[in-house]
């Protein structure tokens, strides 16, 4: 696999987290993109992978699920912290 096969691959794997803690949290598209402040035809683009969330994005979308932004950061691609090295 390529670097950028890779790094399309976790664009998904993140989008699919997203999805994830939407639903958990029985919340709609529409609520969550005016939640963070972008058009629903945006946050559409970006929840189908069209385009890629930025990092202000899942940040707003986890404050505003009650979540921490983590979440979406699949456990392989997470950067191990100084205190679990």
């Amino acid at each position: 696999m390529t670097a950028v096969d890779s790094q399309t691959a976790d664009h998904y794997r993140i989008v699919e987290l997203v999805r994830l803690q939407i639903r958990i949290a029985d919340k709609s598209h529409r609520e969550v993109a005016e939640a963070i402040g972008v058009s629903t035809k945006t946050f559409a683009r970006r929840i189908t992978g069209e385009r890629r969330f930025t990092a202000l994005d899942l940040f707003y979308i986890a404050a505003y699920l009650g979540i921490d932004v983590s979440t979406f950061i699949p456990p392989d691609l997470a950067v191990p912290t100084a205190a679990a090295a």
